[in-house]
């Protein structure tokens, strides 16, 4: 067996975490299976050698490895991973319990559905393409992925439940899942494409035909031909690889696209419903949080991992695949292909982004601004929320988030440091009453 690992943000951070990229070492099938041998406990040397069947210098190795990336740490004369790494039988026993909640979300789902679906018949694309063709694009990546995660991670901010978070969690959360039935998992993976660009889900319950890694780098390769066809310009050359993959297609006028094309103006009316409701589904989430905590602690994860960061990233987006699968259970969403082709799935979009970062940018800062307010320790970052906002009004979007993604930083360190402050005053007047 073997896991897959998957962070979430920017994977240019990883190296900035761990020192080296995880995921190039985790490719070698020695360390992938000494971190699924620690996945459900900490494990000795000889303990290790036993259960992988091999011999103690090989696993030394490995293990120098893992403990030089900062992946493996040893505890007591054990070893344990850095990361959760959730087993098949685990994925079960958490799928257990998330499914209240998996259910009260499906079932808001259900009630408000037919917002999305009316912001969709507003747009642009809806000429083009039916509901059910792109139902699973705007409910599962940009309702889920894209809104629903965002919500959760604001409400964590303004309800200061990021201090049970790790500096490195902070950076960028990782994790790895053994892959086997009881596991679930959805996300989408996004390139930009001069100008332009193109984003393809994945889920545990896609299967696709050709396999992701082969349409990536298909649509790479094919990056100048897809540019031209969304100017307008057919390409001089015959697109083959593009052809064969099915995401253009021979017409009597030439070649045309394949997949949905989201613009400027349909980003715009769709953000406005996803957000807001990917805010009220966010509420529901956090009204059960302790679901997170519950499971982190009962399932044993708590007595060797530090920081609850990774972990309930982890959560996040298994809730996020549980609720589709139930709404394909109920047949709110149509089923996925059993063979989802390359066009499934899949599309494009004017730079810079699927949403509208100026809407998502200006609701961030806002929530940052409403945090720093009357707080003297944190007054310090308001030059840097007014020079994010003048960067989101000249359209410097990537540069604004970035600024954003590092107050986020600072506010929960500050925050952090105010609450560990009021809890040691606390504890002093006790000490003093008692």
């Amino acid at each position: 067996m073997r896991a897959a690992f998957f962070c979430v943000g920017d994977s240019l951070y990883l190296k900035d975490r761990f020192g080296a990229d995880p995921d190039e070492l985790l490719m070698k099938a020695e360390n992938n299976m000494i971190m699924l041998a620690l996945a459900d406990c900490p494990r000795t040397l000889e303990e290790l050698c036993n259960e992988l069947n091999t011999r103690r210098e090989d696993v030394e190795q490995g293990l120098e490895i893992l403990l030089a990336a900062r992946l493996v740490k040893r505890v007591d004369d054990k070893y344990a991973t850095t990361i959760p790494v959730i087993s098949n039988k685990k994925a079960a026993s958490i799928a257990r319990y998330l499914k209240g909640l998996v259910d009260r979300l499906a079932r808001y789902l259900e009630e408000n559905v037919d917002r999305l679906e009316g912001a969709f018949m507003r747009t642009e694309l809806s000429r083009n393409y039916s509901w059910e063709e792109v139902a699973h694009i705007v409910v599962d990546a940009l309702l889920m992925d894209f809104s629903f995660l965002n919500c959760v991670e604001e409400q964590l901010l303004e309800k200061g439940l990021y201090k049970d978070w790790t500096e490195d969690q902070l950076l960028i959360p990782y994790f790895g899942l053994e892959l086997g039935v009881h596991q679930v998992n959805l996300g989408v993976n996004s390139y930009l494409l001069n100008g332009y660009g193109v984003s393809i889900m994945h889920a545990t319950f896609i299967d696709r035909d050709p396999p992701l890694p082969e349409i990536i780098r298909t649509v790479s390769e094919g990056k100048k031909h897809i540019c031209k066809l969304l100017e307008g310009t057919p390409p001089q050359k015959l697109p083959e690889g593009l052809l064969k993959m099915g995401l253009v297609k021979l017409q009597k006028g030439g070649v045309t696209l394949k997949v949905p094309v989201v613009n400027a103006k349909d980003r715009e009316v769709i953000t406005e419903t996803v957000l807001s409701l990917g805010y009220e589904l966010a509420e529901i989430f956090m009204s059960d949080y302790n679901v997170v905590r519950r499971s982190f602690d009962e399932l044993g994860y708590s007595k060797w991992l530090k920081g609850i960061g990774d972990y309930a990233e982890l959560i996040f987006h298994q809730v996020m695949g549980l609720t589709v699968l139930e709404l394909m259970r109920r047949e709110i969403l149509p089923p996925v292909p059993e063979k989802a082709p390359a066009c499934w799935g899949t599309w494009l979009w004017q730079a810079p982004w699927t949403l509208d970062l100026r809407i998502m940018l200006s609701r961030g800062l806002g929530l940052l601004e409403r945090l720093i307010m009357g707080n003297r320790g944190l007054e310090l970052l308001r030059k840097d929320i007014e020079r994010a906002r003048r960067l989101v009004e000249e359209g410097q979007y990537f540069k604004a988030s970035e600024v954003m993604k590092r107050l986020r930083r600072e506010v929960v360190k500050l925050l952090s440091l105010v609450s560990s402050s009021h809890s040691k005053s606390r504890l002093n007047i006790m000490r003093e009453s008692g």
